[in-house]
């Protein structure tokens, strides 16, 4: 057990770069690794800081038809668990569902949802987009392969599974682009508003997403109230312009980039 443990160790520090395997199996510090990460930890941190200035500013625009509207919203904190229910719940008289994410949850396996405690959510809206076409889904993401790959890892606990689960839902990506009723839009550049939210004939709900410091939804705010879901769909509509569709002849070269990043970031280093 130890020494199975002590593989998967060592086997994530290579994946990482902090470790190089020599031509005769020992292992050696790579500090160039280590500087090279910690290079990318300083930038991780700078763009976090500037997407927390992008996310100012977008509440603030995105809050402001509201103050002048003479309907009082109705504002409702809700935890990680129910708020992923009312989305289904909303979801299930909608014509459309429009969401924003660093990585389009509805793209994931059924296992890797039910681990982060969003199977029951997706699994209706599965159901009403893919099988009974119901419901028609557009989703702004910019594919974040960091995002999809820490969950996958803290389902599996092993890096070779984690990049195995990313891969196979990265390549799924190809199936998913015939689908009908659903659009995946790639946005290099996400706004600092995370959101998700239905339209029957017209909108008038909306639910924002909540983060912690590691950036995993930690719950969600919903809002009743048309002027602010007015509000949001602008907003919302204005980023799908500058996004691509990938069902558009850029799609699959999209697929393969956002593939390449995961094999660069954790592949197998030996390969």
């Amino acid at each position: 057990m130890l020494k199975a443990n002590l593989f998967k160790i060592l086997r994530f520090l290579k994946v990482k770069g902090f470790i190089i395997r020599s031509d005769h199996g020992r292992y050696d510090v790579n500090f160039e690794g280590i500087e090279h990460a910690l290079v990318e930890k300083r930038e991780y941190y700078r763009r976090d800081l500037d997407e927390f200035e992008d996310l100012m500013s977008d509440v603030e625009d995105f809050f402001s038809k509201s103050k002048l509207s003479k309907f009082k919203p109705v504002v409702e904190y809700l935890d990680h668990t129910p708020f992923f229910l009312k989305i289904a719940q909303t979801s299930k008289t909608a014509k459309r569902l429009y969401a924003l994410g660093r990585f389009a949850n509805i793209t994931y396996s059924q296992r890797l949802l039910d681990f982060i405690d969003r199977g029951n959510c997706f699994r209706d809206i599965h159901d009403l987009c893919f099988v009974k076409k119901k419901l028609h889904v557009t989703y702004l993401t910019s594919f974040d392969v960091d995002y999809i790959y820490n969950h996958a890892l803290k389902l599996y606990h092993d890096p070779e599974w984690a990049y195995r689960e990313c891969e196979v839902i990265i390549d799924n990506l190809k199936n998913l682009r015939e689908i009908e009723t659903l659009d995946l839009i790639y946005l290099e550049d996400l706004p600092g508003l995370h959101l998700v939210f239905p339209e029957r004939d017209k909108v008038s709900e909306v639910m924002l997403y909540l983060r912690d410091n590691k950036g995993e939804i930690i719950g969600g705010v919903y809002i009743k109230s048309p002027d602010t879901a007015r509000s949001a769909k602008e907003m919302y509509m204005k980023e799908y312009e500058k996004g691509v569709n990938l069902k558009g002849r850029k799609g699959l070269k999209i697929i393969k980039e956002v593939k390449s990043q995961l094999r660069s970031k954790y592949g197998n280093k030996d390969e």
